[in-house]
C-alpha cells in the first residue's frame, strides 16, 4: 500500500487488531519525462497490506509526535 505524505512527519501503521505493521517513508518516484506537477507529494508511506480476493482490510495510520 502506498499513501502520499506531504510533510516530514513520522507515522505508525496498525492493523484492525492494533498490531504494528512495518512501514517506511520513501521519496516519491517522479518520472523525469513526466510533466512537472507541484501537487505531487514529496514522500510516500509504504507498507504491506494483506487483503483477501474481493475482500477488504482496515488499517489505521497514526501521526507520531515530534520531539523537536
Amino acid at each position: 500500500m502506498s499513501i502520499p505524505i506531504y510533510g516530514n512527519e513520522k507515522y505508525q501503521v496498525y492493523d484492525s487488531n492494533g498490531a504494528t505493521i512495518t512501514s517506511q517513508i520513501i521519496p516519491t518516484f517522479v518520472n523525469p519525462g513526466q510533466i512537472d506537477n507541484p501537487d505531487i507529494a514529496p514522500n510516500t508511506l509504504v507498507f504491506p497490506a494483506d487483503v483477501d480476493p474481493l475482500g477488504f482490510t482496515t488499517y489505521f495510520i497514526a501521526k507520531l509526535p515530534s520531539f523537536e
